[in-house]
């Protein structure tokens, strides 16, 4: 419990009052859980940032990982697919935010949502409350393929080959003499 002490002068037109079952006469005591004190005087908030700065690495760790994701959270990891990404979740943050995945450190900055495995992604979305490693009704089989990135906008993007005469021609300067 932790305890507040009001002076005399804001409790001089109170004589008697009861607070959580103490009478007092010159001063109000107010007697509050440590954990609702916390909450009142914002602690919680402070003991909060400690975790995120602990769980991701110190001060050093915390800022590359701000740097690379641009956001902070601690929670619980609950599984890693086999490409190194790793998933977490925290109940304290507001539904729709509370389960997040971090990307291996081999991509650096080039991650995006396709390397999410499908197998992952129902849970990170919410389509079910079990990860892939706690679900005995998943299926496995052996001609299912394996998972691959979506390579648009790289240089190993897949364009069809075109056998038809393209309808509109671009429009090319002429030269200036």
């Amino acid at each position: 419990f932790s305890f507040i002490f009001f002076s005399n002068q804001i409790t001089s037109k109170l004589n008697f009052l009861l607070v959580y079952g103490c009478v007092v006469t010159s001063a109000v005591i107010l007697l509050v859980p440590s954990s609702k004190m916390s909450k009142l005087m914002g602690m919680d908030k402070l003991q909060n940032a400690l975790k995120v700065l602990k769980q991701n690495g110190g001060i050093t760790g915390s800022l590359f990982k701000l740097f690379r994701q641009d956001e902070l959270k601690h929670g619980e990891l609950v599984g890693e697919d086999k490409y190194g990404n790793k998933y977490y979740e925290n109940n304290y943050y507001f539904y729709g935010r509370n389960r997040w995945v971090e990307y291996s450190d081999h991509v650096f900055l080039n991650y995006d949502g396709s390397q999410v495995p499908a197998e992952w992604f129902g849970w990170l979305h919410y389509k079910t409350d079990l990860p892939p490693h706690k679900d005995p009704n998943r299926p496995k089989y052996p001609w299912m393929a394996d998972h691959v990135e979506n390579k648009s906008g790289t240089n190993e993007q897949y364009v069809p080959y075109s056998t038809t005469r393209p309808k509109i021609e671009a429009w090319v300067p002429p030269k200036k003499c």
